[in-house]
């Protein structure tokens, strides 16, 4: 539902040429918050774990392709040219 409300698309939308950017944009915009969320799982012999460095790597490198501020990975060095 985040996902949606932040690209403008409705539940009921094909992804499309046209909006692959924009759901794209939106999964990025809400990976800050599964990252909050993200925890190991394991109950019932069933166990999940999260791949951290991943995940803020693929939101990096998305945050970079799409020109939106990265406000996980605030530690790496940055180069302006001047």
């Amino acid at each position: 539902m985040d996902i949606q409300l932040s690209t403008g698309l409705s539940a009921d939308e094909e992804v499309t040429k046209e909006n692959h950017d924009a759901l794209n944009v939106g999964i990025t915009r809400y990976i800050p918050l599964l990252l909050l969320r993200a925890t190991s799982v394991s109950e019932n012999g069933f166990s999940m774990s999260w791949d951290i460095k991943g995940l803020k790597d693929y939101y990096s490198y998305m945050c970079r392709k799409y020109g939106l501020k990265d406000e996980i990975n605030t530690d790496k060095p940055r180069v302006k040219f001047l």
